[in-house]
C-alpha cells in the first residue's frame, strides 16, 4: 500500500473515532439532562475515592445509586454516564486531575453538589504549583447547577478560593473541617492500632458520632466529607452512622491484613506522593504493637532531590518504627549510620522477593507491618505471600490494579496474559469494573 493511502486510511479513522467520540457524548448529554438521579462530583488531590465509596454506600440506603471512582478521567466519567438507567436516584462520581478533559467531564457531570476534599501538590511535572491545581479543581464548582451546593473544605486555603466562583453559580457554601467556624466540624478524632477510627460530627442540626473501619485518623476527612454530603441530601443522622460503620477500607488503601498467629500488616500501597507520608508514619506512632516496621517502596511528587528526600524519610521514620526497610536502589539515600545498620534499625532489599523471604523468616506474632508503596511497584504482595501461594514476582507488569484479584498472583505471571488484562480493564461488561457499581437499597 502506498504511503499516500496509510496516511489517508490514518486519516480516516482518527476521525471516525472523533465522530464516535462527539456521539457518545451527545447521547451521555441527554441521559443526564434526562436523569431524576441528583448527581455529585467528588474532586481534590486526595481522599476521593474514599469519599465516594463511602457516600454512595450511605445514598444507597434511600435509593438505586450508581458509583464511579477509581478511574476518574474524561473516558470513565463519560461510560459512567452511559451507564445511566434513567430510575437512579443518585449518581456519585470521582474525578482527577492530571489528564485531559477534566473542565469537559464536570461539564458533564453538571453536579448538584459539588465536594472538593483537598489541594495539595500532586502531578507536579504537569501543573508546578498549587494554584495551577487549584484552577484545574475548581471547574468542578464552575459546573455546579444553580442552586446546587459546594461543599468545600474549610481548613485548606486553596478549596475555599472557590466559595466565590461557587456563589457567582448562585450555589450555597457549606464547609467541613476541624477549625471552629466549618459547617460540620470533625471533634474527639481517635485512631490508634487496634482501635479503629471514630469521631464526632457537629453542625448546626446537632451532633453524630461516627464508629469506622478506617486504621488511621487521616480518614477522619473523607468520613466527615461523606457525612456532610448525606445530611445535606437529607438522609437521616442515624443512617448515616450506620452505613458509615459498615464500610471497609479500599483495597491498599490502609486496607489490613491480620494473620493469625503471625504478623498483622497495614497495607498503603496503592500511590506514595511525599506528602502523605507523615499522615502514614501518624498511624505507626500512635499504633500499639510490640515490635513496629516500617517498609517503604517508592516515593512520588516531591521537591528536591533524592538524597535529601529519601535521608528526611528514614529519619522521620527511625522515630517511629523499630524497623525501618526501603526497597530500591534508592535506598542507599536513606544514609543510616554504621550503628542503625549493625543493630538492625535498617534494612533494605532489591525488590519484592527478596523483601518477602526475609519477612516470612523473621515475623513475629502480633508486630505490626506497614507497607508504603506506589501502586505499579505491587508492595502488598509481601502481605499477600502470609495468606496464599504467591507465584507471581514480576516488578513491572504493567498494572496499577491491587494484586488481590489477579489471576496471575497465584497462577504466575505472563506478559501475554498481563496484555490481555491491561487491555480489558475498562471494558463495559466486566462486572468486576468498580466504574460501573450500582448500589441497591
Amino acid at each position: 500500500m502506498a504511503r499516500s493511502d496509510k496516511n489517508r486510511d490514518a486519516a480516516l479513522r482518527v476521525a471516525v473515532r472523533k465522530v464516535k467520540r462527539a456521539l457518545k457524548r451527545r447521547i451521555a448529554l441527554r441521559r443526564r439532562r434526562r436523569s431524576p438521579a441528583k448527581f455529585v462530583g467528588v474532586t481534590g488531590s486526595s481522599a476521593k475515592s474514599t469519599t465516594v465509596t463511602l457516600l454512595s454506600h450511605v445514598l444507597a440506603s434511600q435509593g438505586p445509586t450508581r458509583m464511579q471512582v477509581f478511574y476518574n478521567s474524561y473516558f470513565p466519567v463519560l461510560e459512567s454516564m452511559l451507564q445511566l438507567k434513567g430510575d437512579e436516584a443518585f449518581s456519585v462520581n470521582e474525578l482527577g486531575a492530571g489528564t485531559e478533559g477534566f473542565g469537559a467531564a464536570a461539564q458533564m457531570i453538571g453536579p448538584d453538589l459539588a465536594i472538593v476534599t483537598m489541594i495539595s501538590m500532586e502531578h507536579r511535572s504537569i501543573y508546578k504549583t498549587e494554584d495551577n491545581i487549584t484552577r484545574e479543581k475548581a471547574q468542578l464548582v464552575e459546573a455546579l447547577r444553580p442552586g446546587g451546593i459546594a461543599l468545600l473544605n474549610g481548613d485548606d486555603p486553596q478549596a475555599m478560593t472557590m466559595a466565590e466562583t461557587a456563589e457567582g453559580r448562585q450555589a450555597r457554601v457549606v464547609t467541613f473541617g476541624q477549625g471552629d467556624e466549618v459547617g460540620y466540624r470533625a471533634t474527639r478524632i481517635h485512631a490508634a492500632w487496634p482501635d479503629r477510627l471514630s469521631l464526632s460530627l457537629e453542625w448546626a442540626g446537632g451532633t453524630l458520632d461516627l464508629k469506622t473501619q478506617f486504621v488511621g485518623s487521616h480518614f477522619w476527612l473523607p468520613v466527615t466529607a461523606a457525612a456532610a454530603a448525606a445530611l445535606e441530601l437529607g438522609v437521616p443522622p442515624a443512617v448515616v452512622a450506620e452505613r458509615i460503620a459498615g464500610v471497609k477500607p479500599l483495597q491498599n488503601r490502609c486496607d489490613t491484613l491480620q494473620i493469625d498467629g503471625g504478623p498483622n500488616f497495614i497495607l498503603d500501597t496503592a500511590k506514595a506522593p511525599a506528602r502523605t507520608l507523615s499522615l502514614t508514619l501518624d498511624m505507626l506512632r500512635n499504633a500499639r504493637a510490640p515490635f513496629k516496621r516500617f517498609i517503604l517502596y517508592g516515593v512520588s511528587d516531591f521537591g528536591g532531590n533524592n538524597r535529601q528526600q529519601y535521608s528526611r524519610i528514614y529519619s522521620a521514620a527511625r522515630e517511629v518504627a523499630d524497623e525501618v526497610i526501603i526497597l530500591g536502589d534508592r535506598a542507599k539515600h536513606a544514609r543510616a549510620s554504621e550503628e542503625d545498620i549493625a543493630a538492625g534499625r535498617f534494612r533494605s532489599f532489591p525488590d519484592v522477593t527478596s523483601l518477602t523471604h526475609y519477612l516470612k523468616e523473621t515475623a513475629r506474632p502480633d508486630e505490626l507491618i506497614l507497607l508504603k508503596a506506589s501502586g505499579n511497584l505491587h508492595l502488598e504482595r509481601a502481605a499477600l505471600a502470609f495468606r496464599e501461594e504467591v507465584n507471581c514476582w514480576e516488578e513491572k507488569c504493567g498494572r496499577t490494579h491491587p494484586c488481590h484479584d489477579c489471576r496471575a498472583l497465584t497462577e504466575g505471571y505472563s506478559p501475554l496474559a498481563a496484555r490481555r488484562q491491561r487491555n480489558s480493564s475498562f471494558h463495559p461488561r466486566d462486572p468486576n469494573n468498580p466504574l460501573y457499581q450500582r448500589l441497591e437499597s
